[in-house]
Parts: C-alpha cells; structure tokens; sequence
C-alpha cells in the first residue's frame, strides 16, 4: 500500500508542477501573475498540499488510523503552507514560479522513476548460498 502511495504522490507532484509551469508561462512577459496565473498556481498549491499529504500518510502505515489522519492533515498543511509564504504578486513571479515548478515536476518524475526497497530485510547472501533455510540444529 505505501508503494501506491508514493507513486501516486508523485504523480501529483508532477502535476503540480507542471500547473506551476504554466501559470508561469501564462504570464511570462507581465510584472507578476495575471488573474488566470494565480488561479492555475492556487490550483497547483493545492495539487502540491495533497502530494505532501500522500507522502506523509504513506511514512506512517502501520500507525493507528488517528496519528496517520493527523499526520495526512499536517503533511498538507506543511507543504502547503512553505509553498503559500511565497509572495506571487513580486515582480519577477514568472521566473520563480517556473523554477519552483520545474522543481517540482522533477522531483516527482524522480519519485515515479526510482524504485523503493521494500521494507523487509533481505536474507544474509551466506545462508541463501548454502542451502541453509533457518531454525535449529538437531542435538546428537
């Protein structure tokens, strides 16, 4: 489960990324972000708050369900809230919100590409070797 998790919190930071991108492009040539802009990052902050959610939800699994709803609801926020303390009306709002998308985008990529070890340990390469499967030796 947490496998699918991450994916898909990759996934939507892909595209949360890629909204950011646009917006930025939509305004390239303004001081600032238009009205569309803004709109379309909103949107991609609250892409980028969900892929924080996922990714916190998915390091707690095995928790109770009420310390993986806190961590969900404070993964979002948190992400959300480092993202939000940017100020889109600066001048140079294009530059930054196409870089910050960029970012983004590639670390999701990053996140559908590479594969998680599993949480369980791997046998010792010696016993695998030898035939030896486990348990005690019979006493002579």
């Amino acid at each position: 489960m947490a496998m699918r998790l991450t994916k898909l919190a990759a996934l939507v930071a892909v595209l949360a990324g890629g909204a950011w991108i646009a917006a930025g492009v939509l305004s390239w040539d303004e001081t600032g972000l238009s009205d569309e802009s803004k709109q379309i990052w909103w949107g991609g902050l609250g892409a980028f708050a969900l892929a924080s959610a996922l990714l916190g939800y998915a390091s707690v699994t095995s928790s109770p369900i009420w310390l993986r709803a806190i961590v969900f609801l404070g993964a979002a926020a948190l992400g959300g809230s480092i993202v939000a303390s940017f100020d889109i009306d600066m001048e140079q709002a294009p530059v930054v919100v196409v870089s910050g998308g960029g970012a983004v985008l590639l670390a999701g990529l990053v996140g559908l590409v590479v594969r998680r070890r599993s949480s369980e340990p791997d046998e010792d390469p010696a016993a695998q070797s030898s035939g030896h499967k486990g348990g005690r030796r019979a006493a002579r």
